[in-house]
């Protein structure tokens, strides 16, 4: 694994997530690509910006390993899962509307055509034809599949048919589908208590993208056939998971305390750690620490939590939010509006050219000139990152790669941007 050093380049619905269409397709991804006005602020992020991102290793498999050696000290991290807190979920959730495809600007023929090449056999395509239910429009073809035929999908013919499918909005699950990492797919249902029929099904309507990943559209699908409310709510509950680390800090006598305050000092809160590093210092043998108490409140509060639903969108505490209150004691509610934050990072922020330092903040931006998510480095490859605005999504530790790949899920390369806060840009005393 590379140093941050190395990693530079040289020169992000409801009170209680109550509707399926809500928490399901909340589960999924962001939703909170900002386009209009951070069209023009990405070309401001991309003009002042030397650090670019570079595609790294796919990270280890082990659920705990230590990081590399670095001014953060000794860390080591163990991979766990969080979900949706019970109370999150509510019986309507529980079920959902009948499945839809809209093909945007697509005749009849065209939509046909599709399905021969998909590989469609002559009874599925029959099956489509007679028993499922055709609307067309001035926009395009929507069509309520026959059950059956979603269900016998081989995975060659979902892939060829949801890839475009996602395209269109419209289709909101397959517009933002869950996707996974193919080797740990089987970590996702351990302890979930989920049937193993239910398992099957699940795996039956996944297909693949890439070399690494699986996808998986069918949530409606899929609910449809369970018919136990309680085996609903595990479902829900798994599909919620999201994978995370704990993090320790391991110190020892012989430990560089003075190396420690400086990284994990910023903001100006060295004084404050000090005395408690310095006591842990002289444990006879070492101790571990949990990295939280080295991080500012903002962050200490909020790690492996899930906020509390809103009613209104202009409440809901997305990436941009987290990422530019780390350092805040009261946490300032107009991040929230994205003219706010363009403004506040063209005139607080400048970009990083030296080694990136904790509370740093990554920007992940697409080939359009757009904003998709912004994100704190902390230490190592590690970031503290919400991939969300919905509240299904927690706050959460990610490796770098992770975060990286999560939203290249988008299908489009990323670049990533180091910024940081001007009032911290000298080191720490």
């Amino acid at each position: 694994m590379k140093t941050p050093a190395h990693r530079m380049a040289q020169s992000d619905p409801r009170t209680t997530v109550r509707a399926s269409r809500s928490i399901l397709i909340g589960l999924i991804l962001c939703g909170s690509l900002l386009v209009g006005s951070w069209i023009w602020f990405a070309f401001y992020l991309r003009s002042h910006s030397s650090a670019l991102a570079s595609k790294e290793n796919l990270p280890e498999s082990d659920q705990t390993f230590t990081s590399q050696p670095g001014p953060w000290g000794e860390l080591e991290c163990t991979r766990v899962t969080i979900e949706l807190p019970d109370h999150f979920i509510q019986d309507e959730t529980l079920t959902l509307a009948p499945t839809s495809w809209f093909f945007k600007d697509h005749s009849r023929e065209k939509v046909i055509a599709l399905f021969k090449s998909a590989g469609l056999d002559s009874g599925q395509i029959k099956s489509l034809m007679e028993k499922s239910e055709w609307m067309e429009t001035d926009r395009g073809i929507k069509i309520v599949p026959e059950e059956q035929v979603v269900l016998s999908l081989r995975p060659e013919s979902r892939q060829k048919i949801y890839s475009v499918l996602e395209i269109f909005p419209d289709n909101e699950f397959y517009y933002v589908a869950f996707v996974f990492r193919a080797e740990r797919l089987r970590e996702r249902f351990e302890y979930s208590g989920l049937h193993p029929e239910t398992i099957r099904l699940f795996n039956q309507m996944t297909y693949p993208r890439g070399s690494n990943l699986v996808v998986f559209a069918d949530s409606e699908t899929l609910m449809r056939q369970i018919h136990d409310r309680d085996e609903r709510l595990r479902l829900v509950k798994t599909l919620s998971r999201r994978s995370t680390l704990l993090v320790k800090l391991k110190i020892t006598p012989e430990t560089d305390v003075e190396q420690l305050l400086h990284f994990w000092g910023q903001g100006g809160r060295a004084k404050d750690l000090k005395p408690l590093l310095q006591s842990l210092a002289k444990v006879p043998g070492g101790c571990k620490i949990d990295i939280a108490h080295l991080l500012p409140p903002f962050a200490r509060q909020r790690v492996y939590t899930y906020p509390y639903p809103s009613e209104t969108a202009e409440s809901k505490e997305n990436c941009h939010w987290t990422a530019l209150n780390f350092f805040s004691d009261n946490p300032d509610p107009d991040f929230l509006k994205s003219d706010v934050v363009e403004k506040v990072i063209q005139e607080k922020y400048q970009p990083v050219t030296d080694e990136w330092r904790m509370g740093d903040v990554i920007f992940l931006v697409n080939a359009k000139s757009q904003l998709v998510h912004s994100a704190v480095y902390i230490a190592d490859d590690i970031v503290f990152t919400k991939n969300g605005v919905n509240p299904s999504h927690p706050w959460v530790y990610m490796k770098m790669e992770d975060m990286l790949l999560y939203y290249e899920t988008l299908g489009e390369p990323l670049e990533q941007w180091i910024y940081r806060n001007k009032e911290f840009a000298e080191q720490v005393e």
